[in-house]
């Protein structure tokens, strides 16, 4: 299994990497408009979102508009584990661990966000997907069991399945340039 993971990671890092900026841009803004019309984005106020690297969907525009809209932006801030902190502003963050932009300062108390936006290599249509290798994203999705989980990704990247474990947290819905996907209700079929 885990030879399967590293071998899909591969590929699609590689096939991801290949865009051309101007490929990444347009699809992320079809990504944005889906995001930003959908019913899990318009019923939450408090969201935790990642800044993107190595030609992710881009989410700088998602942001700016949260931001323009008075909506609680948290952006990851990763050490030994993952922490939240929140922006008002790009002027806020700086490079971090991995080199990803992330918040100057991790917010001490806890909070009881709306909605968690995650990024991925690959996603399956049942919300599992797979990271670039290291947990952090699925330890700290075990704290918010209950919230809602939302994959953005490429068409591309959501396979047929994704090698899973018992320690992975599925998203509950993929957004992609061509569609919306409801893990929740797939996952049921199973």
């Amino acid at each position: 299994m885990i030879r399967a993971k590293e071998e899909i990671r591969r590929l699609m890092i590689k096939k991801r990497e290949s865009m051309r900026k101007e490929e990444v841009l347009e699809k992320s803004k079809k990504i944005e408009e889906r995001f930003l019309s959908s019913d899990e984005f318009a019923k939450s106020d408090r969201i935790a979102i990642y800044y993107p690297i190595r030609n992710e969907v881009d989410t700088r525009g998602i942001i700016s508009w949260l931001l323009s809209k008075g909506k609680e932006v948290y952006l990851p801030i990763t050490r030994e584990e993952i922490t939240l902190g929140r922006i008002r502003s790009f002027s806020e963050l700086r490079p971090g661990k991995f080199n990803i932009m992330e918040p100057r300062e991790a917010i001490d108390e806890e909070v009881n966000l709306d909605l968690i936006v995650v990024p991925g290599v690959a996603f399956d249509e049942s919300g599992y997907r797979l990271g670039f290798g290291k947990g952090y994203y699925d330890r700290f999705l075990r704290s918010f069991r209950e919230t809602a989980k939302l994959g953005l990704a490429y068409e591309f990247q959501v396979l047929e399945e994704v090698p899973r474990d018992e320690e992975d947290i599925p998203v509950d819905f993929i957004i992609t340039e061509k569609r919306r996907i409801d893990c929740l209700k797939n996952r049921k079929k199973e």
